[in-house]
């Protein structure tokens, strides 16, 4: 801000023709929307370098999910796509992109689709049998209160809930 106001003095302080007041007028405005724009820029690029190692992160964590989960090594799938150790391990950490072609001899290699590592980011909805199992497994595990307020909480609610139709 400095420089602006010892700017401004500068262009009070001198009798300059109306063209240069004009000319210094469009650049000091130029600098001024600049110091402006600037830190919106900023942020804004702070964001996308953020998102990016964010989704780098997550599709090597994915990869190695994936690799993990057929029993191979990082030597075995680095040779069997056609990269090194080395990168591959920094693909895993997030440290480094990888291209379309790696992505798909990956995928080829790993027997899984490219959304899969892409994409995949949270654990699949249970099914109705996985909560029915959790649900057993709490209720084995349950106190003598814990059971009697759940059979006291499902006489009290039971015909006052209403739950859209299941077609599972």
């Amino acid at each position: 801000m400095k420089v602006f106001s010892l700017f401004i003095d500068h262009l009070s302080t001198h009798n300059l023709s109306q063209r240069n007041k004009n000319r210094n007028m469009v650049i000091l405005n130029t600098h001024v929307v600049l110091l402006i724009i600037f830190p919106f820029l900023c942020t804004l690029l702070s964001v996308v370098i953020i998102m990016k190692e964010k989704n780098l992160k997550r599709v090597g964590e994915n990869i190695r999910a994936a690799r993990k989960s057929k029993n191979l090594t990082i030597e075995t799938l680095s040779e069997l796509a056609g990269i090194s150790e080395s990168f591959l391990g920094t693909v895993e950490r997030g440290e480094s992109s990888i291209s379309i072609e790696t992505l798909i001899n990956l995928c080829k290699v790993l027997d899984v689709s490219a959304d899969s590592l892409i994409m995949h980011d949270e654990e699949p909805a249970p099914t109705v049998a996985d909560k029915r199992d959790t649900l057993l497994t709490m209720l084995k595990n349950a106190t003598d209160k814990e059971l009697g307020f759940l059979i006291d909480y499902v006489k009290l609610y039971r015909g006052r809930v209403k739950f859209k139709a299941d077609h599972q």
